[in-house]
C-alpha cells in the first residue's frame, strides 16, 4: 500500500509521472520531497491529528498514554495526536514502543501509567492480538486509536468480536457511513465481491474518482503536465464531501472519528465527530490543521 512507502519512488520523479496515493500516501517528510505525488486522503499523520483533538475537545481526556509499534506510521501517529490533544489541554504521560511483529504486548500492558485513555497504535501480527490483551488484562480506560486500525475493516472487526467494543478511531472511510452515496456504493461492492468494503477499498474507489475528474478536466491530454494541472484544482464528491487538495498536493482529509458498537449482533460503527484536516507547506515541511 502507498502508506508504507518512504518516499516517492525516483522513476516517479525522473520520468515526472503523477502518482496518486490510493490511501494515506507518504509521511509529511517524503510528502513534501514528491513533486508528483498527490495524497488524496492526507499523509499518515492526517487521521492522528483529528482523533488527538477529538480525545480532548469533545470526549474530554486530559492525560493520555501510547503503546505503538516503532515504525514510520506508528511514531507519526502517535506524534500528531500528542499535538493536537496537548493544544488542547492535554498531556501525554507516557510512550512506549513495540518491536515490529511482537504477538505478546503483556509487558506492555503491565507497564501502562494511570491515565484517562490509552492510545495504541498496532500493525502486521500484534493489530487483532494487541486489541484482545488490552481486554484479557481488562484495562479499564477508554481506547481511542490515532489512525483506524481494525473498526473500518469488516472482516476484522468480525474477527476481534466483542473485545472491540467501545474501542473508538478515526478513518476518512467506514462503510457505516449513513449517507445515501455510501450506501449505493456499498450495496453496489457487495454485489459485486460479495463482502463489505474496508477502508483501504472505500479509498480506492474514491481515488479512482479523483482520477477520473481529472482527465475530464484534460480533454483528453494524459500529458504529465497536462495531468498535474488538473490534478491541481480538481473536485471529487466524496462520502463525505468534496475531495479537494491542498496548495501542498495533500487533500483536505474528510475524516471521522467513530466508535465500534453491536447492533442485533451485528458489529458495526457509530460516528461521534467528523473533522476536515487540512495540509500546508511552511517552509521546507507540512503542516496539520483543522478546517474549522
Amino acid at each position: 500500500m502507498r502508506a508504507v512507502l518512504r518516499r516517492e519512488p525516483s522513476m516517479l520523479r525522473e520520468r515526472g509521472h503523477p502518482n496518486i496515493g490510493a490511501w494515506y500516501n507518504l509521511p509529511n517528510e517524503a510528502q513534501v520531497k514528491a513533486p508528483w505525488s498527490w495524497a488524496t486522503f492526507g499523509t499518515n499523520r492526517s487521521p492522528a491529528y483529528a482523533a488527538g483533538a477529538c480525545a480532548a475537545e469533545v470526549l474530554g481526556y486530559k492525560t493520555a498514554t501510547a503503546k505503538a509499534i516503532d515504525y514510520a506510521a506508528g511514531r507519526a501517529s502517535v506524534e500528531d495526536f500528542a499535538v493536537t490533544f496537548t493544544e488542547r489541554g492535554g498531556k501525554m504521560i507516557q510512550e512506549q514502543w513495540i518491536p515490529m511483529g511482537t504477538k505478546d504486548i503483556a509487558p506492555y500492558i503491565t507497564a501502562l501509567k494511570p491515565t484517562d485513555v490509552l492510545v495504541p497504535w498496532f500493525a502486521g501480527a500484534t493489530a487483532t492480538v494487541g486489541v484482545r490483551q488490552i481486554r484479557e488484562f481488562k484495562v479499564k480506560r477508554p481506547v481511542v486509536f490515532p489512525q483506524a486500525q481494525f473498526p473500518a475493516h469488516p472482516k476484522q472487526i468480525l474477527e476481534i468480536g466483542d473485545d472491540g467494543l467501545g474501542m473508538i478511531t478515526a478513518e476518512a472511510y467506514v462503510w457505516t457511513i449513513d449517507m445515501p452515496k455510501n450506501k449505493k456504493f456499498v450495496e453496489a461492492y457487495q454485489k459485486r465481491w460479495g463482502e463489505l468494503p474496508s477502508a483501504n477499498a472505500g479509498g480506492a474507489y474514491l481515488t479512482m474518482q479523483v482520477a477520473f475528474e481529472a482527465l475530464k478536466k484534460t480533454k483528453g491530454d494524459t500529458s504529465s503536465q497536462a495531468v498535474a494541472k488538473a490534478l491541481d484544482s480538481t473536485n471529487a464528491d466524496g462520502f463525505l464531501g468534496p475531495i479537494r487538495d491542498a496548495p501542498s498536493r495533500v487533500g483536505i482529509s474528510n475524516l471521522i472519528i467513530h466508535k465500534v458498537v453491536k447492533v442485533n449482533n451485528e458489529y458495526r460503527t457509530v460516528i461521534l465527530k467528523e473533522y476536515k484536516v487540512r495540509t500546508d507547506k511552511v517552509g521546507n515541511r507540512l503542516v496539520q490543521s483543522i478546517v474549522k
